[in-house]
Order: C-alpha cells, then sequence, then structure tokens
C-alpha cells in the first residue's frame, strides 16, 4: 500500500512539473513575441519620426538648388541694372561736359581730326598687323573711360554693340564677353581684346581695312577726351 502511495506521489509531482515546464515555455514564448511586438512598434514609431524629417531634407535640398539655380540670373539682372544705371550716367556727363566747354570741345574736335591725318600718314609705313595693332589700341582706349588698360562690360557694349567694330546683336556681346571675361574680374584687357578681335576679323575679313578715324566720329572722341580731362581736373582740385 505505501509502495503505491508512492507512486501515486511521484505521478502527481511529474504531472506538476509538467505543468509548470509547459507554463515556463508559454512565458517565455509570450516573452518573445511581447518583444517582437515591441521592436515592431520601435520601428513604426521612429519611421513616422524620421519620415517627415526625411521628406522636409529633401525638400530643402530642393530648394537650395533652385536657388543656385536661380542665383546666376538673379546675379546677371542685378549686374545688368548697374550697367544700365552706369551707362546713362556717363551719357549724362559727357552731354554736361559738351554743354558746358563748348570753346574747349571745339579745340578738341579740331586736335582730333589733325592727330588722325598725322596718324593715318605714318601707320601706311606699317605692316598690316602693326597698323591693326595700332587702330584698335586707340579704340580701345577711347573706350577705356577711366584708363585702367581695360574695359567693363559696359565698355565693351558700348565698344562693340554699337556698331564700332562689329554689328553685332546685344545677346551675342554679352555672352562674348563671358567668353573672354575667363577669369570672371568683369573686365578684359588690351591683349584679349586684340586676340578675340583678330580672330573675327580672320574668319570674316572685312571690305575696307579697319581705321579709328572711319570708325569713330572725332567729336565723339573728342567729348570722351574732354570728359577724361575735366574729371582730372576736378580729382586734382579736391
Amino acid at each position: 500500500v505505501q509502495a503505491r502511495v508512492h507512486l501515486v506521489h511521484q505521478d502527481q509531482a511529474r504531472s506538476f512539473l509538467q505543468m509548470r515546464l509547459e507554463d515556463s515555455k508559454r512565458c517565455v514564448g509570450a516573452r518573445a513575441s511581447t518583444s517582437k511586438h515591441l521592436t515592431l512598434l520601435a520601428l513604426k514609431a521612429q519611421q513616422r519620426v524620421e519620415g517627415p524629417v526625411l521628406e522636409a531634407r529633401s525638400r530643402l535640398h530642393g530648394r537650395v538648388r533652385l536657388l543656385r539655380l536661380h542665383r546666376p540670373a538673379r546675379v546677371d539682372a542685378q549686374e545688368g541694372l548697374a550697367e544700365m544705371l552706369g551707362e546713362a550716367k556717363l551719357k549724362r556727363s559727357l552731354a554736361r561736359v559738351a554743354l558746358k566747354h563748348p570753346l574747349r570741345l571745339e579745340a578738341l574736335v579740331k586736335k582730333t581730326k589733325e592727330s588722325d591725318r598725322l596718324k593715318e600718314s605714318e601707320r601706311r609705313r606699317l605692316t598690316p598687323a602693326a597698323r591693326l595693332r595700332e587702330e584698335i589700341k586707340e579704340a580701345f582706349d577711347v573706350y577705356d573711360q577711366d584708363s585702367s588698360g581695360e574695359i567693363d562690360r559696359l565698355e565693351f557694349r558700348a565698344l562693340i554693340g554699337g556698331g564700332t567694330l562689329f554689328d553685332m546683336p546685344l545677346k551675342l556681346v554679352e555672352d562674348t564677353f563671358k567668353m573672354m571675361d575667363k577669369d570672371r574680374s568683369g573686365a578684359v584687357d588690351f591683349d584679349e581684346f586684340l586676340a578675340w578681335f583678330s580672330y573675327e576679323t580672320a574668319k570674316n575679313p572685312p571690305a575696307m581695312p579697319f581705321t579709328v578715324a572711319s570708325r569713330i566720329p572725332a567729336r565723339f572722341r573728342a567729348v570722351r577726351e574732354l570728359l577724361q580731362q575735366v574729371e582730372a581736373e576736378q580729382t586734382g582740385s579736391t
């Protein structure tokens, strides 16, 4: 009887241990399931937070790219406006100095014409290349209003766009200046200008040799020289 009772107790203990083992397995499975669920929730939460951030960052980068694309156009517009104002100011200064100093202007016109005759006589003895260089240098200096040894875009446009050297559309004048101004300094020197001019005339030789006297009226050159003289006198007096 005691042996039977002992066996019954062992069976009951074994059943109890199996129940506890199954309970432990269920707890482990539930814990793993809960951990997986929490991980998924964390990922979803991270996506909800990072999604708008990434979208905002993408939009910001897009706006920056647009600003970079629009900046050259904005800068060109500002420079164009400044050049228009500069051109209007120069024309007004030329008109004022001509009205204020008519006798000096007439004397300079006469002097310019006499100088043209002397230069023509001297330059006939030069080679075509040397003569072309002298003529272009004189034209360059006429439009180099500040005597800097360079011409800016406004001066270049006045020299080229006005039909003095070429009958060139304004858009092509702007593109040509940008091509010549390789260092983006806003100006080109005489050697750069002469190289370009020589190349263009080689492609399309003019019917008549270029001379300053035939392309730029003496009065026009005299007014510009008068303005330079008056400005130098005002600078000296101050």
